[in-house]
């Protein structure tokens, strides 16, 4: 019965983290096509404006921010590529972000990220 509940407790949680960040990928501007570059993600780098990149994905956080389990840990990310961050997260436990929070980013996901040019 436990697993039962939480399971549609996480179920509830993902869905809802998803349903907000559909309404916001509706209300913003569709992505450009390159990409976002780093300097376009380093304009959102505060606790209310918080963007960052990870694997090459950019992620609009700005509504997570104040939920975020590790509190404002995740404010090192903000406006940077924050790949090695939430791989390896060296400020915490040192170990890469659980399955369940992957799959949550997946919500704030706005757009790819620019390939740095060589």
């Amino acid at each position: 019965m436990k697993i039962k509940i939480l399971f549609m407790a996480f179920a509830a949680a993902l869905l809802g983290a998803a349903c907000t960040a559909t309404l916001i990928k509706q209300e913003r501007k569709a992505a450009p096509e390159g990409g976002y570059t780093l300097e376009e993600v380093a304009k959102h780098a505060s606790e209310t404006d918080c963007w960052m990149i990870i694997n090459g994905k950019t992620y609009d956080v700005s509504g997570f921010v104040a939920k975020h389990p590790g509190g404002r840990m995740i404010l090192n990310g903000c406006g940077k590529d924050a790949t090695e961050l939430f791989m390896k997260r060296p400020d915490g436990p040192k170990t890469p972000h659980p399955f369940w929070a992957k799959l949550k980013a997946r919500s704030f996901n706005i757009g790819r990220a620019a390939t740095p040019e060589k």
